[in-house]
């Protein structure tokens, strides 16, 4: 698959941000994206509680969850990882091609297959985990702000997150440690594309799969064209003109939607 086919986006919490991880699984089992204002239904007409999270070990509630998380959390060290936060979200365009009846199983299958592929190729058991599906606008600007040039996307842009245990069954411990460098990150997206190419093909077939993989590639090197021009028109603006008159020649580029910051109190993992 290509490489910008499927995100899969790993950060982590520690021990003693307890609130913070608390905070962060009622927002993921109460709310669907990062702007609605309403709560998911939590039970059905008959009072049956709907289960938003499918329970791979760690638990079915976000204080289910919570607790199990910590429990599993690194022991020993400085600074304690209470848990790892994952999200899979394959690429818009590459999951509307996927008939919308099948979207939701077929995205619960790629998140299994793709956690269950990284263990694997880090050479450990799989940790403990717990996710939700989640069913987002997609977002009509990009990280800088500026509108994006393409906008017939989807009215959805479905995504899972993913907790997981920080520590996995030992062979000579009850519990071990894992750690996530740069190789594990690579072998985390290099899970996530083997996973998405045997799922897809099979939903669409090669043929379809090359046809999307091509469009996706032609849409990167449009916008990598347009980013291209877009800084040699800001450096000549910048040569050209007077630094207190730029912000009245230069657009001023639309800012993003408001949005609920997730991300406070969480760690990027990556090899530092």
């Amino acid at each position: 698959m290509h490489h910008r086919a499927i995100i899969t986006n790993l950060k982590f919490t520690y021990a003693k941000q307890r609130k913070t991880l608390r905070t962060l699984l009622r927002y993921l089992q109460y709310r669907n994206d990062k702007t609605s204002a309403e709560h998911v239904r939590q039970f059905d007409e008959h009072g049956h509680r709907i289960n938003r999270w499918t329970n791979q070990g760690l638990g079915e509630t976000h204080r289910e969850i919570l607790d199990t998380a910590l429990d599993l959390a690194t022991t020993g060290l400085k600074n304690n990882v209470g848990a790892r936060l994952l999200v899979i979200a394959p690429e818009v365009h590459l999951m509307d091609a996927i008939p919308q009846e099948r979207r939701t199983d077929v995205l619960r299958e790629l998140t299994e297959a793709t956690v269950e592929n990284w263990f694997e190729r880090i050479n450990l058991p799989t940790a403990e985990y717990a996710y939700v599906v989640h069913e987002a606008e997609p977002a009509e600007t990009r990280p800088d702000g500026r509108l994006k040039d393409e906008t017939a996307l989807s009215q959805t842009y479905l995504h899972t997150h993913v907790i997981l245990a920080a520590t996995v069954p030992g062979f000579e411990t009850e519990r071990q440690d894992y750690k996530v460098y740069e190789r594990q990150i690579e072998a985390l997206h290099e899970a996530g594309r083997e996973a998405m190419a045997v799922i897809w093909q099979r939903e669409l077939g090669l043929e379809r799969v090359d046809e999307l993989n091509q469009e996706l590639e032609d849409r990167t090197q449009r916008y990598l064209a347009l980013d291209a021009m877009h800084e040699r028109n800001v450096e000549s603006l910048g040569r050209d003109t007077e630094p207190h008159a730029l912000d009245k020649t230069l657009d001023p580029a639309p800012l993003p939607p408001p949005q609920r910051n997730l991300d406070l109190g969480l760690g990027l993992e990556r090899d530092g």
